[in-house]
């Protein structure tokens, strides 16, 4: 994978190009329409570097949602999405998840490693 990201209503992924470690596809899935191939086609860039979903451990998500809600300072979330971050080689980041909540006036995230341990939380401002 390129990238991953799961919204309330749908998914985005970008999937790595059969023998490539540059160049994804991108494609949405929707519950009810399934997947749907995009019109993006791109290279990664900035040092990012592909990933496998087999790498994440999803059991991990119920517990980062939950500190979302409380940390987060967002009291009625109307978008809300974790994202992938990539590892990346220029700034010798690791692979990882965030979480993202936001309302009307603003939003806040938390980033953590892939065991779930929370490593900053950027709340939204009061």
């Amino acid at each position: 994978m390129g990238s991953f990201s799961v919204y309330d209503a749908f998914v985005s992924l970008d999937v790595m190009v059969k023998g490539s470690d540059t160049t994804y596809d991108s494609y949405t899935y929707r519950p009810g329409q399934g997947v749907e191939k995009g019109i993006i086609s791109n290279t990664l860039s900035g040092g990012d570097l592909p990933f496998s979903m087999d790498d994440i451990d999803w059991d991990v998500v119920p517990a980062l949602l939950k500190r979302a809600e409380k940390g987060l300072n967002v009291k009625k979330p109307t978008l809300r999405y974790i994202l992938v971050d990539n590892a990346n080689e220029t700034f010798h980041s690791p692979l990882g998840l965030a979480v993202h909540f936001a309302d009307d006036y603003g939003g806040g995230h938390l980033t953590a490693d892939l065991k779930g341990k929370v490593t900053r939380v950027f709340p939204a401002e009061s």
